[in-house]
């Protein structure tokens, strides 16, 4: 993770705005859009933030519809990272409606799911889980499979949140087959699934955040690595307090 935030931090360093008039996706909205998440799994929760609205005032700026949707759909993915409904929001209702008018099916897609998490999170989760449900329709049907484990995970969330534990459950072991060589969102989703098994089977739940935590320190990605790791905590709470009951 660190060695490509390095290559992104050298894109960013050498772009040129006028050399690249006619590039089919403008390489610095690209660098940029990329560099905030990427920064994030650094843990650098304000660089992240400053690389989103500067990629998508670089994309504004080119008038460039394509890098617009591109620094939209990465700032969204971004906010779900760093919890924070409203910005997602904000983003996915401006992509989807960009989408729409610009006939991108694949952000129309990521648009409609971000903006779905949102609703759900902001205590609209009826019409959350049926726009996440339409976004995943939209997402198969533009025949592309990357991302599909990450916002399966998204609604196997929303699942649990109304207490259908068992079809969470289902979709969560989805999320993990859907793209197997995705590996960025796997710790995230791992710790998902193992918050989902806490009171079925609290052992396959430590199985699950244990190895969210190795998959993360191997990819040196830290929220997710400390979230596992906090998750587990929590577990482990849990079972000492169990025991000092009994």
């Amino acid at each position: 993770m660190a060695a490509g935030n390095e290559h992104l931090d050298r894109a960013i360093e050498l772009y040129r705005e006028e050399e690249h008039r006619a590039a089919l996706i403008d390489p610095g909205v690209a660098a940029l859009a990329i560099s905030g998440p990427a920064s994030w799994h650094l843990g650098f929760d304000e660089r992240s933030r400053r690389r989103a609205a500067q990629a998508l005032e670089l994309a504004e700026r080119i008038e460039k519809p394509y890098d617009v949707a591109f620094a939209r759909d990465h700032a969204g993915m971004l906010y779900i990272a760093l919890e924070e409904p409203d910005a997602v929001l904000a983003h996915a209702e401006a992509l989807v409606s960009l989408s729409s008018d610009q006939h991108l099916p694949l952000f129309a897609a990521h648009g409609v799911m971000q903006r779905a998490w949102a609703l759900a999170r902001l205590g609209r989760d009826d019409e959350g889980l049926a726009e996440l449900r339409r976004g995943l329709a939209l997402l198969v049907e533009t025949g592309e499979r990357l991302g599909l484990g990450f916002y399966l995970s998204l609604l196997a969330e929303i699942l649990a949140a109304r207490g259908e534990a068992s079809e969470a459950r289902s979709v969560i072991d989805d999320a993990l087959g859907a793209v197997p060589e995705e590996r960025h969102d796997k710790p995230e989703i791992l710790r998902r699934r193992g918050d989902l098994l806490v009171e079925a089977d609290a052992a396959a739940a430590e199985e699950s955040y244990r190895e969210a935590i190795a998959v993360a320190r191997q990819a040196g990605s830290i929220p997710p690595e400390l979230r596992a790791a906090t998750a587990l905590e929590r577990l482990f709470a849990a079972q000492r307090r169990g025991a000092e009951a009994g």
